[in-house]
Parts: C-alpha cells; structure tokens; sequence
C-alpha cells in the first residue's frame, strides 16, 4: 500500500514540523535517544495549534518501537506505517501510555483513543487551568515541563482489552515504584492523600515476600493484619481486594460491578480517590470443580487404601464399566479407553468446568462484597435489589451427575488423565493397576518401609525441628501412581509413566521453592566457568540455541534422550559432586569469604546472583543451608506411598523431587567438566560469535549440542554428519556412565538406523525444519500429529464451556511462551494457524476463533516489528479452509505472501519503505526464503541474513 508519491505528499504537507529532517539527520539511533529526541520534539511544538497530523506519526512511531529485543530500529520505519494507519482508515484502537517524571517516582498509567501527544497536551492545559482535582495534575503544576516524559505501551483493539491492559501496566509500575515509596499508590500514580505509617509500609512488603514465597498462612495473616489497619486509620484497600465469584457469566459480573460501584460511591473521598479505589477491586472467575478433579479425587482416596483391590472385570459387571465408555480388554482385564461421559446429550471433556447452585455462587459473592464494605467502611447496599437470586440461577446438575458417576466407576476402576495428552481420561482395573505398581516398584529396586506411614512422617518432622527449620503442621508422604502412555493405542499393551506428587511436603513448599531457585542459580554460575558447557536451565536459552543455527548454516539436527537418569545417579555421588563443584569455584573465583550466600529477586529470576544482596526485595540462602537441604532431600526424604504401603529407595533420585532434575543437571555437567577431554575425539573445540560451543573435526565436521533436562539436541553439518548423533551418544555414555539413546534404538532395534539425523525435529513445544543451511521453526502442539491432526481427545474445553476471551488468552499464553524460537514473518503466521487448526478441531465456533486468534497474534505481534494488520488478514484467509493439513496450510501460506508481502528475490518482508538503492534492514524487516521453507513460487517463509 505504500507509495512514493503519498510519502512525498506526507513530507510536503508536515513541512513546517521539520519532520523530514527529523527522520533523516537522526537515523539510525538508539531506543532512548529516539524517545529524548521525541520528547525534546513534544516540548518545543507543545502549543503549536497544527500539531494534529505531527501527533499521528509521532505515535506511529513510538507505538512500534519494540521496547524489548529491537531497541536500535529508526524513527524511520514508521514511515511505511503512517499512511496505513492515519491517512487511511484509521482503526479503532486504543493505546496504554506512561507518564513518568524524570527526577522523582511519580507514575501515572492512562489509556486514550487521541495520539500520545494530544494527550499529553490535554494534561497540561488542564492541570494549568484547574480544571481537575488531582494529585498528578497538582504535581503537573508545580514542577517543570522538561522533566516529565510520556512513552507508549501498548496497543489494544477493544475498551475491554484496553482495561486489561491499562490494569496490567499499572500494577507492574506499581511494584516497581514500591521499592522506594510508601504502598498504597492511587491509580492515577502519584502518591497518597495520607501517609501510611511505618508499620502498614512493612506489613505490605511482607505480604509481597510472602506472595513470592508463596507462604500461603502467613499470606492470610498479613492479609487480616492490614484490614485491621485500613479500618482502624480509615485507610481504604491498602492492598487490592478480590471478588471470588464461582462461574461467573456476564450477566452476574455486570450486577456484581454495580453493587461495587455503589459502594465506592458512598467513600467520602475526592473523585480521583474514588477512581483509584475502583480500580484495586478486582471481581474474578472461578472454577472450583473440574471433571478431571471429579475422577481424580475418588482416585487418590483408594490409591491410599491398604488392601489389595477385587477385580471386577467379569461380564456380570460390564453394564456397570460401560457407563464410563466403551470398554476395551487389555490382559485379561477391563479398561475404559477412553473415558466418554454425556449429560444432556452433551459430551464432557476432562477440562470442562461444572457449574455449581446458583445460591451457592451468590452467597460466595455476597461474602466476599461484605468484607469489601467493611474495608471501605461504608454500609452494604440492598443485596437483594442489585444481586437478585433471578441471576443466578445456574444448576448443579451437571456436577451431580459427574461426582455420582465418579463415585461409583471409583469402586473397581481407577481413572486417570493420559500421559501428554491431558484432554483425555483413561480407566483401569483397580487390582491391574495396584499389581502393575507393585511390579514397577520392585523393577526400580523400591524397598517397603517396616514402619507405619505416622511414624515415619513423625521422624521426618523430628529430623526437620531438629535442623532449626520450619516444619510443615499438615505435611503428608508423596503419594506415587501410574498413568498410562498416550502411544499405547498403537502397541499391543499398556505403558505406564510414573507419577510423585507431594501435595504437602515436610518442609514448606515455599522454603523448598527458593532453595531450588539458589540450587539453580549454582549451576548457571559454575556452567558459565565451564569451558564448553552445552547444558541450558530454560526452554529460553534454548530457542537461542536454535535461533543461532543459521548462523553457521546448519544442515541436520537430531534429538538424543538421556534413559533412566534417576534411577542411575546415586544422591552420595550428587553430594560428592556439589561438594567438588563448590572447592572448585572457590578457587577459580578466588572467593575468600568463609561462607558463600545466593541471592533470589523476589520478582525477576534472572536478577538471581550470587553472593549477599542488602535490598529488601531479595532472599538471601546460604551454600551452608542449601547444601543441609540438598542432603535431607536426597537421602533422607525418599518415602513415598503406593500399592497400600510405604516405598523408599535411598540409592538413586527420589522421583518428583524438588532437587531431583537439578541433581541430574549437576552430574551431567560436572562429569563433562571432568572427562572432557572425551569429547575431544568430536573434533577441536570452538565458539561462534554468540558463544556456544563448535566441536569441528579433520574433515570439516561441525557439531553443536544443546542439553535441556534429559533431552539432547544434536546439530551438524559437513562430511558425516549422519554419524553426528552415533559419535555424541557414545561418547556422553563413557562421560556421564548413562544409557544415551536416539529415536532410532527401541526395544526391538538395538542399533542407530542413521535416520535420526535429518532436517526435521519436533521437540520442546516446536518443529524445524532444515535446508540449505537455514531452517524454519514453528509452534508445533504436542496434540497435534506431524501433518496437523489430533493424537488423542480435544485437548481444549469443550465448545460449551468457552468463550471469546479465554481462547484469546490460551492463544496469547502459549504463544508468548514460544515466542523466542520465532523470528521470521511467515513463522509467526504458521505458529498462529497450527493453534487455529486446534480449536477448529475441537469444534469450536469458527467466528469467534477467528477473532480470539486475531486479538492474540496481535497481542503477539506488538513485541515485533512485523505488520499486524496484514497477520490478522492472513487468519481470515486461512479460516476458510481450515481445518485442513500442514501441507495445505503451507502452500496457501506461500500463495499469500506472494501477493501480500514485499519481495527482492528470495527475500521478502511485511512491509517497506520505498528508497533508492539495495534493501537494507532499515526499510524492512527482511526474512530471507530456503529451500527449506517457502520460496514465491512454492510458497512459504524462512529466515536467514540479510
């Protein structure tokens, strides 16, 4: 849509605003130059009457700026934009800015349909003429121009995403401005009408430590102890207030908001103060019940038993299993694969919510509004004109229905969800599966316990006191159970995958929690002083891994698993590992202190560091305290429950853990630390320019590897790279004394195929696809098959139970999540169709997925410098035809940036700038097209360099 000649017309028409000279002498520069220089701009015109158009661009500009990973792009690129989105058809958006105040800790977070700059004028000829009564427009007043700043955050296509948005901006500015002001901030962003005294301020900042910790008791303490303050100084919501409402519908919410609104309205307090109250009260949807939760809680109860189960898999009893589903024998015994059950001639997935009595609902709803009229210290309104039972007339019908049928299944069969694949349920003997246990426990080398299950909890908890820790007064032994493989459709028995669930450990989560975070941070410091480290903490670090792939033009890559990790890695040798591991980085650090400390951010996880940090909003651990935790937790809390007995192996990783995945981590990189010089036989040992480790061989070889949790990834390129994954299995099975296998060995095939090695992978959440030295990655679900159909049951909540803003939010969720294995313009529009297919899949409706998909790619996009507006058009292109194949989906994908997107060759981008010369990264954001993807003429969109 961009032309020449309306861009020569754009430049002529905002002549007197300087504008040209302001994209050409300034280009390129940095994010924070760029946001002065704006600013400066803003300051200097702030009266000028023709400012209207100026405004346009200006906000065009800011708004796609990517504050995150593209901070050094040019006002420049806007260019491209502006006539699209101003002097076009504008869209009906809304945008979330942020005025700050350079010097002091002054926040407001606002949201407007007018440009930024518009905005910012209309605060200051209101704070000038006192035309507001406001705490920021006093502040406005009585400091100077130049030291406030406005920037952008967000773009938002509706009022009520908008108000998500504006809530979600504030309550971030919220905590980090707490760290140096008193809490109770309105939410116009200034400070306080009163000060809070010294002792609220602390209560509230051990409230916060008490969220990150998540040290529930102590949460609800705190929580009553502020109340009692707020009321006895008349001071209202110092902290937020929630509404709890189960099953919440529109209707409900709307009268619920009313009844808030009247109450905030009767606080004696200025209208900016009433605002603020306003917005700390949230009203919440909950789901108490679950059919998933039905099954499972009858399932725990006789998990628990200590009598071996009666078999009941006789025809006598059939009619009763049927009632479950169609039933399927497996070794003699009956199963229910899967679970089906129907009320009202409506199927129930495992996810669906059951909706519980109305009068139920209202009642949690009026408790709840009650403690807020106490809080705000003001009466409560008539319930019954503004919360009529009328509305809430839901009935429990449903939940009935499911308890019944769960309570009666639970006698002789034991229902659980499937392994991967969690929208599914699967049923069993009970006697099958408690003989099953037993014979899995004693394969593992379990030993029964001779003592009682209380007193064996007693001696923990005397161990624990004994220590000076706190002890947990409602701690409970892991309770240990099998669910069964998703793949045993396709074989001919039953595979289980064992599950350890400690619901209440002896120690408290929340100190557990921290201690892993310290056990974590450890091993991010000594993997940093590792020469030639290949092991990653986060699902992060390794889509970096990926991403650097076509950096060094990688042709193949492979997925390798580490077999049988704890049940091979002895605690004594972890501990002994630790232990070296520490004298060791005492020595390359040259620490000198006698005690070594981890500090953990309470709010960043990558601010974790280590040594002693003075901030209040760190929690510091000691090497010692870790070291005592990692020892009780690995030799002396190994119990668990199952089969009606108490189980306990002492000579490998307890299963579920809180140290387990961080010991096997630990032994990996430290017998790598130790025998490297095995990995020498790979070739010698190099880094690339983002450094990670090249191991290139005499023959041009290059191998780059990438350890996440138990999963190896295996690139190569050059003469022999199908041997790549066969060399690294070997030799990680000398270092690290474990079974290293490759999807080619199975149980009946003992010897790499040399198939493993290939250009395509599916692992960790994402799918690659490799050639010609570059490659293409795309959010792949894991219930998804390879060509884009459903493995199991519909993974999502059934259309009955979902509505426009929970699909958006799923969308959002999962593809964020994924977000840095992403780069390229077509793998975007590819991760957004894989999701759209899913929900088409499990029938929901396609208008409304249409839009949820839009809102979340959107969403998506806005941390991106790739053109939304044309991703949305891309979704309802696609929608026609879909569901369909992947192969489908490429292809149109491929015919449509043919027609939409911007082509030089074999490069192509989502919008450009019309110049003179070659195409550089400043005119576009420029992907570059393989074999491996999508060329225009076979369609589709790979990445690579300019």
């Amino acid at each position: 849509h961009t032309t020449r000649t309306r861009l020569v017309c754009f430049f002529k028409t905002h002549k007197r605003c300087n504008i040209h000279t302001l994209f050409t002498q300034h280009m390129p520069t940095a994010h924070s130059e760029c946001t002065r220089l704006a600013t400066h701009f803003i300051r200097t015109h702030l009266m000028n009457k023709n400012l209207a158009s100026w405004a346009a661009c200006m906000q065009t500009r800011l708004q796609f700026l990517n504050f995150q990973e593209h901070k050094t792009l040019c006002m420049a690129r806007a260019v491209s934009r502006v006539h699209e989105w101003h002097l076009c058809v504008p869209p009906p958006v809304e945008y979330i800015y942020v005025i700050l105040h350079c010097h002091m800790l002054c926040v407001y977070v606002g949201r407007t349909v007018s440009a930024l700059i518009q905005r910012l004028r209309k605060h200051f000829t209101t704070a000038i003429a006192h035309a507001e009564d406001s705490r920021f427009h006093e502040q406005l007043r009585c400091t100077d121009l130049a030291d406030w700043l406005i920037v952008p955050l967000e773009i938002v296509w509706s009022s009520w995403e908008a108000a998500i948005a504006e809530r979600y901006w504030w309550d971030k500015f919220r905590r980090w401005v707490l760290n140096d002001m008193p809490p109770g901030i309105p939410h116009d962003g200034t400070k306080m009408s009163k000060l809070v005294p010294q002792r609220a301020v602390q209560a509230i900042r051990s409230l916060t430590t008490a969220r990150a910790t998540s040290d529930f008791p102590r949460i609800a303490a705190l929580r009553k102890e502020i109340g009692s303050i707020s009321i006895e100084l008349q001071l209202p919501l110092l902290i937020p207030a929630v509404i709890r409402v189960p099953y919440m519908t529109g209707d409900q919410k709307l009268c619920i908001s009313k009844v808030v609104n009247s109450m905030v309205r009767k606080v004696k307090c200025t209208a900016w103060e009433r605002q603020a109250l306003r917005g700390r009260i949230r009203i919440v949807r909950t789901v108490p019940h679950t059919v998933r939760r039905c099954f499972e809680t009858e399932s725990n109860k006789c998990e628990k038993s200590t009598d071996r189960p009666i078999c009941y898999c006789s025809p006598q009893y059939r009619s009763s299993w049927e009632r479950g589903g169609p039933v399927t024998v497996r070794d003699g015994h009956y199963c229910l694969l899967p679970v089906s059950i129907s009320f009202n001639d409506t199927r129930l997935g495992s996810k669906d919510p059951l909706p519980m009595d109305g009068s139920s609902c209202r009642a949690d709803a009026v408790t709840d509004l009650e403690n807020l009229a106490r809080l705000l210290n003001v009466p409560m309104p008539n319930i019954s004109k503004l919360l009529p039972p009328s509305v809430f007339q839901t009935s429990r019908g449903m939940l009935s229905y499911v308890q019944s049928v769960a309570q009666d299944l639970s006698q002789f069969a034991i229902i659980r969800i499937v392994d991967k694949s969690p929208g599914s349920m699967w049923g069993f003997c009970r006697a099958w599966v408690w003989d099953q246990t037993t014979a899995f426990l004693h394969a593992e080398k379990y030993s029964i316990s001779t003592e009682s299950r209380s007193d064996l909890l007693q001696g923990l908890l005397d161990l624990v006191q004994s220590k000076g820790w706190v002890a947990s007064d409602k701690a409970r032994l892991a309770l240990l159970y099998l669910i069964g493989k998703g793949k045993s459709l396709s074989l001919k028995h039953i595979t289980w995958r064992p599950i350890c669930a400690q619901s209440a450990p002896v120690i408290p989560r929340w100190r557990l929690r921290l201690a892993a975070r310290a056990f974590t941070c450890f091993l991010k410091f000594l993997s940093s002083h590792i020469t030639g480290s290949f092991l990653h903490q986060s699902i992060q670090d390794v889509g970096r891994w990926m991403l650097n792939l076509d950096t060094w033009q990688c042709t193949v890559i492979g997925e390798a698993d580490c077999k049988d990790q704890f049940n091979r890695i002895l605690p004594s040798d972890v501990l002994r590992h630790f232990h070296e591991a520490t004298e060791w980085l005492r020595s390359e650090c040259r620490w000198r202190a006698p005690q070594m400390f981890w500090s953990l951010h309470k709010y960043d996880k990558t601010l974790d560091r280590a040594g002693k940090a003075a901030a209040f909003n760190f929690d510091v651990i000691s090497h010692q305290e870790l070291t005592e935790l990692l020892q009780f937790c690995l030799q002396n809390d190994s119990f668990c429950v199952a089969a009606g007995s108490c189980w306990s192996r002492a000579f490998a990783l307890p299963m579920g853990g809180p140290f387990s995945a961080q010991a096997a981590d630990l032994h990996s990189l430290w017998c790598f630390h130790l025998r490297k010089q095995q990995f020498y036989s790979l070739g010698k040992l190099s880094f690339n320019d983002a450094g990670y480790p090249l191991w290139v061989n005499s023959r041009g070889r290059v191998i780059s590897l990438a350890q996440f949790r138990d999963n190896i990834l295996v690139a190569s390129k050059g003469p022999g790279s199908s041997w790549a994954m066969v060399d690294v299995c070997n030799i990680l099975q000398r270092a690290w004394s474990l079974r290293v296998l490759c999807p080619c060995i199975s149980d009946s095939v003992d010897t790499c195929q040399l198939t493993c090695m290939s250009g395509q992978l599916h692992a960790v959440g994402v799918a690659m696809e490799r050639r010609d030295g570059y490659g293409e990655v795309y959010v792949h679900p894991s219930a998804l098959t390879p060509d884009w159909g459903l493995k199991q049951g519909a993974p999502l909540q059934s259309p009955w139970a979902v509505n426009e803003t929970s699909l958006a939010n799923l969308f959002t969720g999962v593809l964020m999540n994924c977000r840095v294995f992403l780069k390229s313009w077509a793998e975007y529009l590819l991760s957004a169709a894989a999701w759209l297919q899913i929900s088409l899949l499990c029938h929901h409706q396609r208008a409304m997925t249409v839009r949820a998909c839009q809102k979340s790619l959107h969403r998506l996009l806005s941390y991106t410098p790739h053109n939304a507006g044309l991703s949305q058009r891309w979704i309802t292109y696609i929608s026609h035809d879909m569901p369909c194949s992947k192969t489908t989906v490429r292809s149109k994908l491929g015919q449509w940036l043919r027609v939409h997107a911007t082509w030089d060759d074999n490069r192509y981008a989502s919008w450009h700038i019309p110049h003179s010369g070659p195409h550089t990264d400043w005119c576009g954001d420029w992907s570059t097209c393989s074999g491996a993807t999508m060329s225009p003429q076979s369609g589709g969109g790979g990445r690579g360099p300019v």
